[in-house]
């Protein structure tokens, strides 16, 4: 199916979201003339007559149109007569079904619209509607979202002529020539004080409330849009740096980063600057650039001294102290990363979020979800009252992240999808590649390859578009995951030991991915790499002998080593203190492959073919529920209903009960059944 982004009701993107796994999103550009003569010849078997292929030219090259088009003459018996340039009633439905899932101002605003002309200014509408332009903005960028309207140099033009004559058509004659007579007369009526007040938002110093009002309804593209065609109008330095200022902040939140370093510095290069609007756009400024790369960030504060100020911290240094916060984090010392992070979110107002979540993100981390989720039940509830729904993409990717790594998958799964689904929506995409990762682990866990790979390329996309968005270790190491259920983990741990050998010494990562050290260590042991296996012991314990305070990394470092040296107390308590559930996981798996091993007297090397006796007594209450319903001869959505958890969660538990079970299929767990069964 084809549809145009964030057009329709939200039930809509949520009934697409459910399907997601079996969906491919393509981008679609419009049909050339060549592709549309060649399509409406294919509709007609044969050579298509003049008069069709003259109306179909103004579909504009949409496919959709050009069919709904030729298929309605067809139906009105109008191919072949003189009579084909009107546009038939299909098309007129195919308009309206879309206007129809409009608001009323926005469909008053298409209807006329329609009627003053095809390329029109936004000036002459108001006058019709007798309103100022400033209210027309938030309906108009409707329209536009929905593929009806575009900008075009200082008009406003319909995407295509058919779409137009749609629209006129539908307008009963008598009332189209009634509004035509009376806009032609606003039309040409002089300026006069009574006009005034509707043109008065068109001017520069209306525009940061109008931007304002896109962004508290969703448009955030559209507000960019307008901000850098006002740009473009002479104006006052000052008021051109306080719109930059604005748009700026749009770019960085919508990803692109480079270009809303640009807007910054060329606001702040502004003589007279007023110290306020320096502290904002400074602040937006330092924000850019760490996610551009983190070293240009850490640079821009090398003259900043102390933690604190005399007088009462603003954005500017909040974002600087974030800074710093990062710095002291990626370099392993967590207190003060933690103290900094404490500090700069503080001093945030409600207008600068991004310390308070890059506190929360440090928070999950270490494990402290519940000051992590507080954090961002805070953070959401200031931007609900400053109507920035479209700023919740990164509130949602971190929860996603919280749920994940406390065990939560459905919930992990839910906000990840919808941070997704509103950074698309609202093309606020800052943190959309990490939410992407969520749900690729999700996919690897549930055993859907396909998906996980599926997922790795959207974030890779998002990635690789060079405008800048944070880096995470989390990318390379979820790609590792990938090779090794595509692969097998020798080959990851080739992969880790070659190209990607600086993963294991990277602090952000062990921070984040607790049993990652862990894992890095079963990788090198898979490709029979001792070195890499040792060097990803030493970087853990390293960070963990600098860092006595926090357990978490003292966990990380005993399981790390413990898997190193084969030493069944150390993973054991490993399986136990990881706050993290996808590590706690991790290291039972290693706790039941060093059990078996030692069972069947081959510490050193893979199970061999003589099974022990089933050890039914592993498997906690959940999984032998699990185990008992598939034995059964049930599939994994249908136990899935039983159990009133999701399909996801059962694959999960599956996965361990093979694992425990030392069995690879379900006809195996089948023949088990007497015994799962006593």
């Amino acid at each position: 199916m084809s549809r145009t982004p964030g057009l329709g009701p939200p039930e809509l993107d949520r009934a697409l979201a459910a399907y997601d796994e079996l969906i491919d999103r393509v981008s679609l550009d419009v049909l050339s003339e060549d592709a549309v003569h060649e399509l409406v010849g294919d509709l007609l078997g044969g050579p298509p007559p003049p008069a069709v292929l003259g109306l179909a030219a103004n579909a504009g090259g949409n496919p959709r149109l050009v069919i709904d088009l030729v298929e309605g003459l067809r139906e009105e018996g109008r191919l072949d007569s003189d009579d084909a340039h009107r546009v038939p009633a299909r098309v007129r439905r195919s308009v309206n079904r879309v206007l129809a899932g409009l608001s009323v101002q926005a469909q008053q605003v298409t209807r006329v619209g329609a009627v003053v002309g095809h390329s029109l200014l936004l000036e002459h509408v108001a006058r019709a509607l007798d309103t100022s332009t400033a209210s027309l903005l938030v309906p108009l960028a409707e329209v536009m979202g929905a593929g009806l309207m575009r900008y075009e140099d200082e008009h406003v033009t319909f995407h295509n002529r058919i779409i137009r004559m749609a629209v006129l058509d539908a307008i009963p004659l008598p009332v189209r020539r009634a509004l035509s007579h009376e806009i032609a007369q606003l039309v040409n009526t002089p300026e006069s004080a009574a006009t005034e007040p509707a043109l008065q938002d068109l001017r520069p110093a209306g525009t940061v409330d109008a931007v304002r009002s896109l962004v508290a309804a969703g448009y955030v593209r559209e507000a960019i849009d307008l901000a850098r065609r006002v740009l473009d109008s002479p104006m006052e330095p000052a008021l051109a740096a306080e719109i930059r200022s604005v748009q700026a902040e749009l770019l960085v939140v919508s990803g692109q980063a480079q270009a809303g370093v640009r807007e910054a510095e060329a606001a702040l290069a502004t003589p007279g600057l007023s110290h306020e609007l320096a502290e904002a756009v400074g602040a937006t400024r330092l924000l850019g650039l760490l996610c551009l790369n983190p070293a240009l960030a850490h640079t821009a504060i090398d003259d900043e001294r102390g933690e604190t100020t005399t007088r009462p911290i603003g954005p500017l240094g909040a974002m600087a102290t974030a800074v710093r916060s990062d710095i002291a984090w990626t370099a392993g010392d967590i207190a003060a990363g933690l103290r900094l992070g404490r500090a700069a979110a503080r001093s945030s107002d409600e207008t600068v979020p991004w310390p308070r979540l890059a506190l929360a993100d440090k928070l999950v981390g270490i494990g402290e979800f519940a000051e992590a989720e507080a954090i961002l039940d805070a953070t959401e509830a200031q931007l609900a009252r400053q109507h920035l729904r479209a700023y919740l993409v990164p509130c949602a990717t971190i929860r996603a992240m919280a749920r994940f790594r406390s065990g939560h998958l459905d919930e992990a799964e839910q906000h990840a999808r919808h941070a997704v689904t509103i950074g698309d929506r609202f093309n606020t995409l800052l943190l959309v590649p990490l939410a992407y990762t969520v749900l690729a682990r999700l996919a690897l866990l549930s055993g859907n390859l396909r998906n996980a790979e599926k997922y790795l390329r959207q974030y890779r996309r998002r990635s690789a578009s060079g405008q800048g968005y944070p880096h995470s270790p989390q990318f390379d190491f979820v790609e590792l995951l990938v090779v090794a259920a595509r692969d097998g983990l020798g080959c990851a741990g080739k992969l880790l030991g070659g190209p990607m050998v600086g993963l294991v010494r990277r602090i952000p990562l062990m921070l984040q991915e607790p049993a990652a050290s862990a894992w890095c260590v079963r990788a090198a042991q898979a490709a029979d790499d001792p070195q890499l296996a040792a060097l990803a012991v030493a970087a853990v314990e390293s960070l963990a002998a600098a860092n006595p305070d926090f357990p978490t990394v003292a966990t990380a470092a005993r399981h790390a080593s413990s898997a190193h040296e084969g030493t069944l107390a150390g993973i054991a308590h490993a399986a136990v203190e990881h706050r993290d559930q996808w590590a706690r996981d991790l290291a039972r798996t290693d706790l039941e492959t060093l059990v078996l091993r030692l069972e069947r007297g081959r510490p050193d090397g893979p199970a061999g073919n003589d099974r022990p006796p089933v050890r039914l007594t592993t498997l906690t209450a959940t999984e032998l529920r699990v185990a008992r319903l598939v034995a059964a001869g049930l599939t994994n959505r249908q136990a899935a209903v039983q159990l009133n958890v999701s399909s996801h969660t059962v694959n999960y538990h599956l996965r361990g009960i093979y694992r425990k079970l030392d069995i690879t299929s379900r006809l195996e767990l089948v023949a088990l059944r007497p015994q799962l069964m006593e």
